[in-house]
C-alpha cells in the first residue's frame, strides 16, 4: 500500500494518495499530505474522526490522543481517550500541560472509577472460569477412579469386531486388567522411556480410535486440556495484575473515595491469586501419575501428544504484593 502513495505522489495524484494513506493507516503521513495540500478544516475534522476511532479501536490510545491535540486542538477528546484506554499518565500530562485542571473531576476521576471496575469484572470473570475448571477436573478425578477404561479411552474387546488393538505398553507391562491402575507411582523419569510406542498395531484401529478421541469428554484429553488452561489463567491473571498496579498508584493519589477503590482491587487480586495457586496444586497433585497410566492403560488418551504433555512444567503464580504497605496490605 505505501508503494501505491508514492505512486499517486509521483503521479501527481495528491487526492489518491489521501485516500491511499488513509486505507494504509499511516496517520502521520496522511497528515503531513493534508496540511501540504491545504486540505479544509472540515474535511481535516472528518479524517481525525476517522483515525482516532481507528487507532483506539486497536488499543492505540495515545496515538489516537495524539491526533486529537495535534491535528484537532482538541485537548477534552485526547484527555478522554487517554482515560478511556487506561493511559492515566498521559491523561495528566495533558491535563497540566494544557492548563486544563477541570478535566480532573470531569474525565480522569470516572474514568479510574470505570478503570477499576473493569478490572474486577475481570478478575471476577477469570474466577467463574476457575470455579468452572476445578469442579470439572474433580469429576473427571471421580471417573478416573470409576470408570478407568472409559477415562483413558481403552476399547474393549466387544466393541472391537475382532481388530487387534494389542499395544506395546499393554504387552510390555503385563499388567492385569484389574490391577493396571493400582500401581504405585514411577517417577517422570520412569515415564519417559514408553514415549514413542505406538498405542495401535493396525492401521484401521488407529483411525477408529483416532476419530472416538476426538473431542471426546469424560476422558484425559479433557482432563489434560483443563490443567492446561489453568496455565494459561495464570498467564493472563500476571498480565493483568501489572495492569492493576498501574491504576492502584493513579487511585490511591485521587482521593478518600478512589483509595477505598484501590484497597478493593487490591485485595480482590491477592484473594484470587492465593484460590489460583490452591486450583494449580489440586491439578498436578496426581498429574505423574495419570501419565504414567495413560501408557499402562493402552488407551489412545492424548494420542499424539504425550511426550508434549510429559515435558510441560508446573506453572507458578508469583507472590503479588500490589502497592503492599500503601494500601495497608
Amino acid at each position: 500500500m505505501a508503494d501505491f502513495c508514492v505512486a499517486y505522489l509521483l503521479a501527481d495524484k495528491p487526492t489518491k494518495a489521501l485516500r491511499a494513506y488513509e486505507r494504509a493507516h499511516a496517520w502521520r503521513e496522511l497528515f503531513s499530505l493534508a496540511k501540504k495540500e491545504g486540505v479544509s478544516e472540515e474535511a481535516r475534522k472528518d479524517l481525525v474522526e476517522r483515525v482516532t476511532d481507528y487507532l483506539a479501536s486497536r488499543g492505540r490510545h495515545l496515538e489516537a490522543s495524539r491526533v486529537f491535540v495535534e491535528y484537532a486542538q482538541d485537548v477534552d477528546s485526547a484527555v478522554d481517550t487517554c482515560c478511556r484506554g487506561a493511559e492515566f499518565s498521559e491523561a495528566y500530562r495533558l491535563v497540566s500541560h494544557y492548563d486544563r485542571s477541570d478535566l480532573i473531576e470531569a474525565m480522569i476521576a470516572p474514568g479510574l472509577e470505570e478503570a477499576q471496575e473493569t478490572l474486577i469484572e475481570v478478575f471476577e470473570e477469570m474466577e467463574g472460569q476457575l470455579d468452572k475448571e476445578v469442579k470439572r477436573l474433580k469429576e473427571l478425578n471421580g471417573i478416573r477412579q470409576k470408570d478407568p477404561d472409559s477415562f483413558y479411552i481403552v476399547e474393549r474387546e466387544l466393541d472391537l469386531e475382532g481388530v487387534d488393538v494389542a499395544t506395546n505398553a499393554t504387552t510390555a507391562t503385563g499388567i492385569s486388567q484389574f490391577t493396571r491402575y493400582t500401581v504405585a507411582p514411577s517417577t517422570m523419569s520412569h515415564l519417559t522411556r514408553f514415549t514413542g510406542q505406538t498405542g495401535v498395531t493396525s492401521a484401521t484401529s488407529k483411525k477408529k480410535v483416532k476419530k472416538r478421541a476426538t473431542g471426546r469428554r469424560g476422558t484425559v484429553d479433557e482432563w489434560e486440556y483443563l490443567v492446561m488452561s489453568l496455565g494459561r489463567l495464570g498467564t493472563r491473571v500476571e498480565e493483568k495484575s501489572g495492569e492493576a498496579v498501574a491504576l492502584l498508584r493513579y487511585l490511591v493519589l485521587a482521593s478518600d473515595d478512589h483509595r477505598a477503590l484501590a484497597e478493593s482491587l487490591q485485595s480482590t487480586i491477592k484473594a484470587f491469586r492465593v484460590k489460583l495457586v490452591n486450583g494449580i496444586d489440586m491439578a498436578w497433585e496426581d498429574r505423574e501419575t495419570v501419565l504414567r497410566e495413560v501408557l499402562e492403560s493402552g488407551g489412545s488418551g492424548l494420542e499424539g501428544g504425550l511426550e508434549k504433555s510429559m515435558g510441560e512444567v508446573k506453572p507458578k503464580v508469583a507472590e503479588w504484593k500490589g502497592l503492599g504497605l500503601l494500601l495497608g496490605a
